[in-house]
């Protein structure tokens, strides 16, 4: 697991398996990662699968109760990279 501090001093824990395109996988308010469980391990045979915990969740701590994001200050933002799915076949 990996430590990312936000500004406000939380710390984010995260994971990233495989290699290849990144894949984000963010869980629902209260699932931590690690329900993404064999999911994860699916899609890391083909993509760098990177999961977290969010705030308050599982290895992630809370940090400051005031943080705002009325700043505009999104540099904590995860890195999406969005790609164009394929349409369904009938």
């Amino acid at each position: 697991m990996k430590i990312a501090l936000a500004p406000d001093g939380a710390e984010l824990v995260w994971v990233d398996d495989g290699e290849g395109e990144p894949l984000l996988l963010i869980a629902g308010q209260a699932t931590g990662m690690a329900g993404w469980g064999p999911t994860a391990q699916a899609l890391a045979h083909h993509f760098r699968v990177i999961r977290y915990d969010q705030r308050g969740i599982g290895g992630s701590g809370q940090g400051s109760a005031d943080r705002s994001r009325s700043s505009g200050d999104h540099r904590m933002d995860p890195p999406v990279h969005r790609r164009q799915s394929a349409p369904c076949a009938d």
